[in-house]
């Protein structure tokens, strides 16, 4: 196990070549002029501490100022008589652009009608209290857009990247659209709401307006007459009160106190166990994250506000706890957990689908409604703490970013799309000479986790379009066959759901590979009677071919940990990110 011994952030000093432009665009069909919108970005950097964008100076490169007492001159009412005068007209923005600098653990705050009331302090600002209906905020709507972005320059880098994402996590006030495009392994990525402000709250209302869900809508706003928002239950006393999730835990609690848990947790690996008493305890019985054998426990019967905060018994314990925690947390709200069988598949895109429990299995149906695809593209939005277990959220990553943009009001009127995310290359193509390929040819049997596979398949790689192209071909019949999955062990590891071919192949082509390098892979394939695992294949990329050397062939091995020192399985909220001798501290989502 290992501990951070530093929490200094080793990022590189703001260099102004490599600011990354951010297009702010009001999409709200007229209920707020460019004027009504209000823009601050407040975080860190490295070497100042708190800074503030200063956007109407930001006409080509990102202007940061010292974030202390002495911007504190806007008046107010509540806890402080003077707050932070931080915030910027949309109409006053130069172009509507933001140029991003090598800035961290940064949040952009857009209100409407009215700037926030947040008060500055030498190490940080108070921001607003939705669990507090006297907050000078409370009368205010407005919205959050999460990033870090760290440049290549200076840092020893060769290549830029960026974190950026919506949430969800504490409500919904107003529909929010992000695109995010670059030359790296992601082309493009689209997170936000598909729909307008009303068709959210229509829908709200006529799904579950008449459920216990109901508190979540919720207005105090006075800036506008808009409407309400929409609170996550976390933030609803009443439904927590309700002990919505109860019933379901003591039912799982039950079933495994007399049967041994056999789970595929993913990137965690398969983890094997049973209820001791009022404490679960599970061993990791195969995988690569931590080191089979090692034991990760949540103490006692986890209670409905444990599940919906995922706090509590959810987060507690070692650093192996605390991630096994997470996935245990994020099954619940996606009511996934079964009591019909050992064998336990937690993926929301395998065998049991999210949201499909029904009253057995309850959901956090704030959870469900903000995933329907007709509100966020793919699906993918930040609606609970563990939200980002199996890559759910809206967090959206690219090396070497060129541009992003913020709609404001969402995508209601600029071509809505529910459909999945582009695929860098969905059909790498053929392979433009045999002699630079592997092919691996296995048997049914040949397996290194689950059962046997229903028949012979085959691995391929090639270079492909500067990059390595892997083909899966499997016979035999699965019954509810989901994937193939791809298990890139390259860096680290990933885990990445191929593309079918139509030709009864699976391809998945990983970019920007540099010659010489030895790729090494694997494939996972989930269907109902369990999953089945082939053994690695490593290819060493051929010199002759045309290749360009990659963010990815230079990184190393990626560990993240909170700010206690614990490791934990993701990225999220105020963490730190370590590769190799080097700590960055990073914002993604909050808890």
């Amino acid at each position: 196990m290992r501990h951070l011994t530093f929490f200094a952030a080793a990022l590189s000093a703001l260099c102004a070549s490599a600011d990354l432009p951010v297009t702010l665009v009001n999409n709200t069909n007229g209920q707020f002029a460019d004027d009504d919108i209000y823009v601050a970005i407040l975080g860190e950097q490295k070497g100042v501490g708190y800074i503030y964008y200063d956007m109407a100076k930001s006409s080509s490169a990102a202007t940061v100022r010292p974030l202390n007492e002495s911007v504190n001159t806007l008046p107010g009412t509540g806890p402080f008589t003077t707050y932070a005068d931080v915030f910027t007209k949309l109409s006053d923005i130069p172009g509507k652009v933001v140029y991003l600098g090598d800035t961290y653990a940064c949040r952009m705050f857009i209100s409407f009608k009215s700037p926030m009331y947040l008060h500055a302090f030498a190490q940080g600002y108070a921001g607003a209290d939705l669990n507090n209906p006297s907050d000078p905020n409370a009368s205010v709507r407005w919205e959050l857009v999460e990033f870090t972005y760290a440049p290549g320059s200076g840092s020893g880098k060769d290549f830029d990247e960026i974190w950026i994402n919506t949430t969800r996590v504490d409500a919904f006030q107003y529909p929010m659209g992000l695109e995010l495009w670059s030359t790296g392994h992601y082309p493009y990525t689209k997170r936000g709401e598909n729909v307008s402000y009303k068709t959210v709250i229509d829908k709200w209302n006529s799904t579950l307006g008449n459920t216990v869900y109901k508190d979540c809508l919720y207005n105090l706003i006075t800036k506008d007459n808009v409407g309400g928002i929409i609170k996550q239950p976390s933030k609803v006393k009443s439904i927590k009160d309700q002990n919505i999730f109860d019933d379901y835990i003591n039912k799982i609690w039950t079933y495994f106190s007399s049967h041994t848990a056999n789970i595929d947790m993913g990137l965690l690996g398969r983890w094997t166990g049973k209820v001791e008493g009022e404490k679960f305890v599970l061993t990791c019985a195969e995988g690569h994250y931590w080191q089979p054998g090692s034991v990760a426990t949540i103490d006692a019967k986890p209670d409905t506000e444990d599940v919906i905060e995922g706090a509590g018994v959810f987060a507690s314990g070692s650093d192996i706890s605390k991630t096994v925690q997470s996935m245990f947390c994020a099954a619940f709200n996606r009511g996934m957990i079964r009591a019909t069988s050992d064998l336990q598949d937690w993926n929301p895109d395998g065998p049991t689908k999210a949201f499909s429990g029904g009253t057995e299995y309850p959901c956090n149906e704030y959870v469900k409604f903000f995933h329907d695809p007709a509100i966020s593209p793919s699906g993918k939005t930040y609606a609970f703490s563990y939200d980002d277990t199996y890559d759910q959220s809206a967090t959206c990553y690219a090396n070497n970013p060129t541009r992003a943009t913020v709609t404001i009001g969402g995508f209601s009127d600029s071509n809505p799309d529910p459909g999945t995310d582009p695929d860098p290359d969905p059909n790498p193509g053929t392979d433009p000479d045999n002699n630079q390929s592997l092919e691996k040819n296995f048997s049914a049997d040949d397996h290194t986790q689950g059962n046997p596979f229903a028949g012979p398949y085959s691995l391929k790689l090639y270079p492909s379009e500067g990059g390595v192209a892997v083909v899966a071909r499997f016979e035999g019949n699965y019954e509810g066959f989901d994937g193939p999955w791809l298990w890139n062990y390259t860096n680290g590891f990933e885990e990445t759901k191929m593309t079918s071919a139509g030709d009864g192949s699976y391809r998945y082509l990983i970019n920007n590979v540099a010659p010489g390098t030895t790729v090494t892979v694997a494939v996972k394939i989930a269907y109902a009677g369990g999953m089945s695992v082939s053994p690695q294949v490593s290819y060493v990329v051929p010199d002759k071919a045309s290749l360009i050397t990659s963010a990815e062939s230079t990184v190393e091995d990626v560990t993240y940990y909170d700010l206690s020192g614990c490791r934990i399985s993701h990225p999220y909220g105020m963490c730190i990110m370590v590769k190799g001798s080097k700590a960055t501290k990073l914002v993604m989502p909050v808890r």
